[in-house]
């Protein structure tokens, strides 16, 4: 999590205002989102369950002000290195 956060801020700096200095919890809860995902089940029940988990995270991340510029930031480049 530490580097795909190092990756983001160096290629948006104006992201990193966005996010607390101590990361620990920011990158708990990154980890447990991306836990979540992967770990819903390959069906359309699964897949079901999931949207409203997805919806909501997107609500909490309107409601900090995170635009279209600072989303699209994180698609611009894979999380592997």
């Amino acid at each position: 999590m530490t580097y795909f956060y190092a990756q983001l801020f160096a290629m948006d700096t104006e992201i990193r205002a966005m996010f607390p200095a101590a990361m620990d919890l920011q990158r708990r809860r990154f980890f447990e989102a991306l836990g979540r995902i992967a770990d819903a089940p390959q069906s359309q029940a699964g897949r079901d369950r999931l949207v409203p988990y997805l919806q909501e995270l997107g609500r909490a991340h309107r409601k900090f002000g995170v635009a279209a510029k600072a989303a699209s930031s994180t698609t611009t480049w894979p999380l592997s290195g």
